[in-house]
């Protein structure tokens, strides 16, 4: 979630009159995202197995291996913010984007060197540790170049392609499009590099997998460029990031200056521009105000700035102060990531002594185990954007609706009781190799399955699907207007400098104590995951500290911030367009014209309505998806079983399955769900019969509003709700009938997928 543009300065356009209007919009909508996919894949395919192939190949310690991948994922996560300051200040997002796909392919290259060519690593270990030769300082230097400029071309690309295939859209509504789109792209990179690419590289070869990441990277290299001539290009204006440093150093400059109470000599910004703040700047962080009072030589003949790093506005002024302002809740966010960081290294090394088959022929990957910590997330956000309005039982202990420091701080006690049972397996872990005597044993193998690993990844992943949506929303919501878009370069630096301090921290545990040796069956790790639960549980009380008194850019406590989700009629108002008359819409008697450009108001709040039951929808899809699996393969299980019922009689297998239907109905008996969906396949016969008979009393009575899938309201009713012309009421009526097949058809697909 920390991936989109951090910059609010727009990659500005020339104007080319009519050449340039051919440019731009969804015709650049497959190469941009196409784009995306594709390099995510190759970026991120060679960096998720990072820690396996360093103690593999390279015969790396393995806590050495892990501090490694911090820092990888530090840059990963850092870096884009200074791309993004590149482009918007100096080259453009086109030659940005560009340049660094070219130098993640250079350092990509490398890397399939060196799994390619025997020269460029050392020999295989045997059976014996002591036996492993290290390294070359050759070897090493091409490993580690390779790693920079992959881990720099990578980075660079992030923010950059982001705000660049936004620029390519007029209006918020397809930016919005293009958003969901491009991080839909963007994950499923991410999650084919930790499944597929992984497995190859585990599995098959460590050459095919990195050569496959060069190949895919330069495809995606190709589509980007292919699209150029589709391509609106920017001018760079300069980044709002840059204000910030201006005022430190512009005050820093003028720390003698006496201050001054009176407005005039104070610096708004130029001649012919509206002021965006009329007043002095306020007494808070007073010695920040010198860098908006002008002195001889500030300014130009016609008032804009003639030394921007001695003169800035009061507006950049303001804007420094609100980022002051967010800085203790911001560093605790640092807190919170820091032990997540340290967890997921080590939940790499623990896989790697546990037993990881999944039957007799498939191994999980080491490097695609955290890919669970993205899906615990994405199932989450899906629940929560069902759930997010209701809120019931909150409501019932607090009498009130949840805040989003509240989401936040949901997600900080989360992420601490995912440290603790990490805590509690890997104890269970340590006892299990003890028990078999595997200390002191080379590459050992707890016979201790790996699934267990997988309910603290889960509990980290609901986390996130808290703490990082809030904290973003809690930035845009409190960040000024000219820096609302580095919400999410906040989130990201915060990520990004958690990796670093979390190899500060395991360095500092490694040299103070024994807890992480080479062999982890030696070691506690189980103390360094209480540790980091410490660590959080402090910081959690730190966040409430600052949570409590943190006053918003408005004045107002924590307490009114209520969540940007709740928000009533407001929800989704790009789709009320549909319902705004314009000339040519209707007809003489107030009827519609042009059915495909005009809606009802009830259209449009029925469209929502089933926007709204889209998550829980599809988290019915993949309940049953398993179940249909699971269908199948209990009759392949059924044919290797022994089936017989007496000397004489053997279930056929294709039989067996029929055990659910028996269950499902010796529940159903008087249940009017089930009667529900009994006379929806009794009304669909009867429809594709033509039979003018009513339907059964038990499906009249189904239809009741107290047993019935949809009860429409009277005419009355509706219009005390909206007022709704009465020569239309019917029309209403007939469109709610509509609406309600289309939610049957909805129910039905999942029920077919179980069958099946």
């Amino acid at each position: 979630m920390e991936s989109s543009g951090s910059s609010k300065a727009k990659c500005i356009t020339g104007n080319n009159g009519e050449a340039e209007s051919k440019r731009a919009g969804w015709i650049t909508f497959p190469f941009i995202t196409g784009t995306v996919a594709l390099l995510m894949l190759a970026g991120t395919g060679w960096m998720m197995n990072m820690i396996v192939y360093l103690i593999q190949e390279f015969h790396v310690n393995q806590i050495d291996a892990a501090q490694i991948y911090n820092v990888i994922n530090g840059c990963f996560c850092f870096l884009p913010i200074l791309g993004a300051i590149i482009a918007d200040s100096v080259l453009g997002c086109f030659l940005v984007a560009s340049i660094s796909s070219a130098i993640a392919s250079m350092g990509i290259v490398l890397l399939s060197l060196t799994a390619t060519l025997h020269s460029l690593r050392p020999k295989p270990c045997g059976n014996e540790s002591s036996s492993c030769k290290a390294p070359s300082n050759l070897q090493f230097a091409v490993l580690y170049t390779g790693m920079v400029l992959a881990t720099l071309g990578v980075s660079g690309l992030r923010f950059t392609i982001a705000t660049f295939g936004a620029n390519q859209f007029e209006s918020q509504k397809d930016r919005s499009t293009f958003f969901n789109w491009f991080f839909f792209a963007q994950y499923a990179g991410y999650v084919l590099s930790s499944t597929l690419i992984v497995y190859i590289e585990d599995s098959v070869s460590w050459a095919l997998g990195f050569w496959l990441c060069v190949a895919v990277n330069l495809i995606g290299l190709a589509v980007f460029i292919a699209g150029n001539r589709y391509y609106r290009h920017e001018t760079p204006q300069g980044s709002p990031l840059l204000s910030l440093p201006r005022v430190l150093i512009a005050s820093f400059r003028k720390r003698k200056l006496q201050l001054t109470l009176i407005s005039d000599e104070f610096y708004y910004g130029p001649h012919g521009q509206k002021k965006e703040v009329d007043v002095p700047p306020k007494k808070n962080f007073r010695f920040l105000n010198r860098a908006a009072v002008k002195t001889d030589g500030d300014t130009k003949s016609d008032n804009s700035i003639a030394k921007p790093w001695r003169l800035c506005t009061v507006q950049q002024v303001e804007d420094l102060k609100s980022v002051i302002k967010m800085l203790p809740l911001w560093s605790s966010a640092i807190f919170l990531s820091t032990p997540i960081a340290v967890q997921n290294s080590m939940t790499v090394l623990q896989a790697l002594t546990m037993d990881r088959h999944l039957g007799p022929h498939f191994m999980i990957p080491a490097g695609s185990i955290l890919v669970m910590i993205m899906i615990s997330a994405l199932v989450s956000l899906a629940l929560m954007d069902r759930l997010r309005s209701q809120f019931p039982l909150w409501k019932k202990l607090t009498s009130s609706s949840p805040t989003v420091f509240h989401r936040i701080g949901a997600g900080h006690l989360l992420s601490v009781l995912g440290l603790i049972v990490s805590a509690l397996i890997e104890s269970r872990r340590l006892r299990t190799a003890h028990l078999h005597h595997l200390q002191n044993v080379n590459n050992p193998t707890v016979p201790m399955s790996a699934l267990w690993l997988f309910p603290q990844l889960i509990l980290i992943g609901i986390g996130e699907a808290f703490h990082l949506p809030g904290q973003v929303s809690l930035y845009f919501q409190e960040f000024p207007a000219t820096l609302s878009n580095s919400a999410t370069a906040m989130v990201a630096a915060t990520i990004g400098i958690s990796y670093y301090l979390s190899t500060v921290l395991v360095d500092l545990v490694r040299r103070s104590t024994g807890w992480l040796p080479e062999n982890l069956n030696d070691g506690r790790l189980d103390r360094m995951y209480w540790l980091l639960a410490g660590v959080g549980m402090a910081n959690f009380g730190y966040y409430l500290v600052c949570a409590k008194l943190y006053k918003g850019k408005d004045g107002n406590s924590s307490s009114s911030h209520m969540m940007t989700d709740d928000v009533g009629v407001n929800k989704m108002r790009f789709l009320n367009r549909a319902a705004v008359k314009t000339d040519g819409d209707t007809k003489s008697d107030n009827s519609i014209a042009k059915p495909w450009r005009l809606c009802t108001v009830q259209q449009v709040e029925d469209l929502k309505s089933v926007i709204k039951m889209l998550p829980l929808w599809s988290s019915a899809i993949f309940l049953s998806t398993p179940i249909a699996v699971q269908n199948s393969m209990t009759v392949l299980q059924a044919l290797t079983m022994d089936r017989h019922l007496g000397p004489h009689f053997m279930i056929p297998a294709g039989s067996i399955l029929v055990m659910i239907m028996i269950s499902a109905l010796d529940w159903c008996g008087s249940s009017p769900e089930c009667a529900r969906l009994d006379c929806i396949g009794t009304n669909r016969v009867t429809q594709a019969q033509d039979s003018p008979s009513p339907p059964s009393p038990k499906c009249q009575q189904s239809h009741s509003p107290n047993v019935g899938t949809v009860a429409i309201p009277s005419a009355d009713s509706d219009r005390n709700r909206r007022s709704i012309p009465s020569s239309r009421t019917s029309v209403v009526v007939e469109e709610r009938e509509n609406l309600e097949q289309k939610a049957t058809a909805m129910v039905e697909r999942p029920l077919g997928f179980q069958i099946i």
